[in-house]
């Protein structure tokens, strides 16, 4: 798989989170060979993998910060989780994306159970995506509004 982003390639654990996958770390890699290309999510960086990809007839790979993405914020501390997707990437809703995908498709008991487990030690932990913050101390006055959104 090629990285062609400086942005990309300085994410010192990626190799590691990709596993087997071979990285070609480079701005312009030899193309024998290459499965995929690499993009981190939508941003404008990406256009280069898209560019290169479509010149080479080769299909992008959008990452983006996992779910449990770091104990720090993303400038302090390199991720410990990523998302990879091979069709979109799960906040662009102008293309499908592959979790949405696993979501919808049928489940068997085992994984609704390891869900399930997986959902109830996050919260036991206290877990989020980024966990530098520290919790309030007391409770808040409300009433309160959430808004969820996406940079």
């Amino acid at each position: 798989m090629a990285v062609l982003t400086p942005g990309l390639q300085r994410v010192d654990t990626l190799s590691a989170l990709l596993g087997d996958v071979e990285l070609r770390m480079s701005r312009r890699p030899a193309v024998e060979g290459l499965d995929a290309v690499l993009a981190w999510g939508r941003k404008p960086s990406a256009r280069v993998a898209e560019a290169f990809a479509s010149r080479h007839g080769l299909p992008v790979w959008r990452a983006e910060d996992g779910f449990l993405r770091s104990v720090g914020l993303g400038n302090q501390d390199p991720p410990l989780s990523i998302v990879l997707d091979d069709l979109g990437i799960y906040y662009d809703a102008s293309s499908p994306s592959r979790i949405e995908a696993l979501i919808a498709r049928p489940h068997g008991q085992d994984e609704c159970s390891r869900a399930a487990a997986l959902r109830a030690s996050w919260c036991e932990g206290r877990l989020s995506k980024y966990n530098h913050a520290r919790e309030a101390t007391s409770p808040l006055e409300g009433p309160f509004a959430l808004v969820v959104d996406q940079t």
